[in-house]
């Protein structure tokens, strides 16, 4: 018997193991994120020392411990245990007890206001930067959904080189056609967290079904490359040319028409996947479909690829449950998919309500597993049967649930979502599909050069040592140039020598943009224009919208209109951080980001502003003038006279600005500020052209009621100074005042 018939026979012919088993295998996942989240509050650990917390146990358990898993989850579980108890979590400065009113004195320069000891400096207003951000539906990333799917990947690219070698038992690997095993449900999971990752598609209508093409284009190359190098393969996974890269093209093309039924009828992708599911297992089992799988001779094109085909409709109702459980998951209210009220807004954070929901659901498809065993139905992988489906997305579900829960328990605050992600798990899931591709080739060239049936113990955890590291190396790699190269991708060709070609854009390096990028950084609003705008120069906050009661009376200010929105956004800053040190010490966690950036614009127009059409400008104004401040209009009415007045005149737009950040000494934080100052001329427009431009439904939500970078414009006649200040937010007064900031002050960052 040659080697290739060695290696068929190695993985042919497996039973599998029990679910319980298969589950207790999955907790050391659990526990390994736990006892990381315990770490993470008490001490600054080393890239080394958390990719042995995140990723030991995991292979471990797979290879010489794979007899005493129970074992090691105890021993995890202990662990995490004793530090809880030993070791106390790292505290917060204390709340600030009082705060300061600025005073600002303000000219059409920007003054900048030092809360500690009264000193300020001026810079001049920038020039304009043009801008392309545009409105869209925010859904904020989920920590427990990267979590979840990169622990995934992490033991599907660890298990696909693993089953070749013998420390790898062979009841994990996939069964022949009957039973269940932990390659066997990987499967099964990858293909319910690609319809999961899918439901943002759906949400936001903008699926494209080129999205496939890589997808195929790999199903090809692995074709020919099997082959050609006489790759040994086990056929009867999913036939002689057919492979799961296949599958996956497959699943978002036959989802199409679904979608359609999806919207015309609002039925439930997940009713969609019952029904197929039952009719399907009906097939299977009363037409002789199954046994054809199963035992058929393969004399013809579709009976050699029998497997995959037969097994497709399996897969796209794991899909669609997947897809189904994503629509729940991937907004801040569950139910908003499904009420149909997206909105722009950032919502507020349910998870809370999302953990009932997903427990349901686990609950009810675990019944339902159960069910369907209780008719002596077996589990089959080869055909994607009705219980192997059920198995599949209950086990998803569930650990999904407690990925959720585990974030909490641990990060309580929504808030601290951003840090609840390892940093490695975040670089596996930023680039799946390519590490995914990776590892595949990873497994042929061991396998071409290495007889891996044949390997000792020793040997074959140096080799699958040496792969993972291998894997996590690039991943990791890859994170750090998409953080160094925030505006072009790490999958993007080089430059090429042609002189007519534009060379690729790199980061902006300035000292406050190469620090914030590091930083942990709030944008103490919800507006998605100031979140574009930052994101332009690769700085990616995270949201905590303030909670401030904008209702600062205007009479105050009508001798320094400019002060308003500064005074404003001082007022946000501050609120936000009081909250998150409150909810940081109710958790018992720090929750004192490195820095708070809020911001306030309001229009200013004249009581008697200077016409254009009289060549008269605010800086003629021989006397002093008196404004009137506008925000967002409260309806339309206000929208319309707001419009009106601005007709054919001069407006300014101001923005005020806040940088809040912790120091050591009382209150426990420290506030800068400045403000830019934009002035708008606008065109003499006649009420029926404002009449139209209101029924757009634009500017309702923005100071002034218009939006420059939008429809808006059309209104406008020029503006004189910074274009990203008209449109939410100062970038160039920002960046420049922070390099300022940071190179003058001490303490900035320093806690």
């Amino acid at each position: 018997m040659d080697y290739s018939q060695l290696k068929d026979a190695f993985v042919s012919g497996n039973a599998g193991s029990s679910v319980g088993y298969i589950n207790n295998l999955s907790f050391v996942s659990l526990n390994s994120i736990i006892l990381y989240a315990i770490l993470i509050k008490r001490v600054k650990l080393r890239v080394y020392a958390a990719g042995c917390i995140l990723f030991l146990g995991q292979f471990l358990a797979v290879t010489v411990l794979s007899n005493h898993v129970t074992l090691l989850n105890v021993l995890i579980s202990v662990t995490t245990s004793l530090i809880t108890l030993i070791s106390p979590v790292r505290l917060p400065s204390k709340s600030p007890t009082h705060s300061s009113k600025p005073t600002h004195r303000h000219a059409n320069s920007v003054t900048t206001t030092d809360f500690d000891n009264g000193t300020s400096w001026k810079t001049q207003p920038p020039s304009p930067l043009p801008s392309h951000s545009q409105d869209s539906i925010q859904l904020s990333p989920k920590s427990y959904i990267t979590n979840y799917r990169s622990y995934l990947l992490y033991f599907t690219m660890l298990s696909i080189l693993a089953v070749d070698f013998p420390v790898f038992p062979r009841r994990l690997a996939k069964t022949e056609s009957y039973g269940t095993s932990f390659m066997d449900l990987g499967v099964g999971s990858f293909t319910f967290a690609f319809g999961l990752v899918d439901a943002k598609y759906h949400i936001l209508s903008a699926y494209n079904t080129r999205k496939v093409l890589p997808l195929i284009a790999l199903a090809v190359i692995r074709l020919v490359s099997v082959t050609l190098t006489e790759y040994p393969q086990h056929i009867s996974e999913y036939g002689t040319h057919w492979n799961f890269f296949a599958t996956l093209a497959a699943l978002p093309l036959l989802t199409k028409p679904l979608t359609v039924l999806n919207r015309a009828t609002d039925v439930q992708f997940s009713w969609m996947a019952i029904i197929i599911a039952i009719v399907f297992q009906g097939v299977l089992s009363h037409t002789g479909l199954q046994q054809w799988t199963m035992d058929a001779e393969r004399t013809s094109l579709l009976s050699h690829n029998k497997e995959g085909i037969v097994s497709l409709v399996g897969y796209l109702c794991i899909y669609l449950f997947g897809l189904d459980i994503g629509l729940y998951s991937l907004p801040q209210d569950p139910y908003a998919y499904f009420r149909k009220r997206l909105t722009k807004k950032v919502a507020k954070d349910k998870r809370d309500k999302l953990l009932v929901i997903l427990a349901s659901f686990s609950i009810l498809y675990w019944s339902l597993y159960g069910g369907v065993r209780v008719f002596d139905v077996a589990v089959s992988r080869r055909v994607a049967n009705l219980p192997y489906i059920l198995w599949t997305v209950a086990f998803n579900t569930s650990f999904l649930t407690l990925f959720l829960l585990i974030d909490l328990i641990n990060f309580k605050t929504p808030s601290r979502q951003a840090v609840a992600v390892p940093g490695m798990l975040q670089a596996i899931s930023n680039n799946g599909l390519a590490l995914f591709l990776i590892a595949n080739v990873l497994t042929g060239m061991v396998n071409l050069s290495v007889e891996t049936i044949r390997t000792n113990t020793i040997t074959s955890l140096l080799i699958l040592a040496a792969y993972t590291t291998a894997l996590l190396a690039i991943a990791s790699d890859a994170k750090r140039q998409e953080e160094e190269r925030p505006l072009q991708s790490v999958l993007e060709k080089p430059a090429v020598s042609d002189a007519s070609q534009k060379p690729p854009l790199q980061a902006f390096h300035l000292p406050s943009l190469d620090t914030l990028r590091t930083k942990d950084v709030v944008l103490a609003s919800s507006s998605p224009r100031r979140l574009d705008i930052l994101a332009q120069v690769g700085v990616h906050p995270r949201v905590v919208a303030s909670t401030f009661d904008e209702k600062l009376s205007k009479e105050d200010y009508l001798g320094d209109p400019h002060a308003y929105p500064i005074n404003t956004a001082s007022e946000k800053g501050k609120e936000v951080y009081e909250r998150l040190v409150l909810e940081g010490e109710k958790s018992g966690e720090r929750d004192s980001p490195d820095l708070i950036i809020s911001a306030d614009t309001v229009v200013l127009t004249p009581d008697d502003a200077p016409s254009l059409s009289k060549g008269r400008s605010w800086d003629d104004a021989s006397e002093p003038m008196t404004y009137t401040i506008c925000e967002k209009p409260i309806d339309r009415a206000d929208q319309f006279r707001m419009l009106a007045d601005a007709s054919g005149r001069e407006l300014q737009v101001v923005t005020g600005v806040c940088i809040t950040y912790p120091i050591l000494q009382a209150p426990g934080y420290a506030q800068k500020t400045f403000a830019n100052v934009t002035k708008v001329h606008f065109l003499d427009n006649d009420e029926t052209t404002i009449e139209r431009y209101i029924d757009t439904n634009e500017g309702i939500d923005r100071a002034g009621g218009f939006a420059l970078q939008g429809l808006g414009a059309l209104l406008v006649q020029g503006i004189q100074g910074d274009y990203n200040n008209v449109v939410g937010f100062p970038l160039s007064d920002f960046v420049r005042f922070l390099d300022t900031l940071i190179e003058n002050e001490e303490g900035v960052f320093d806690l």
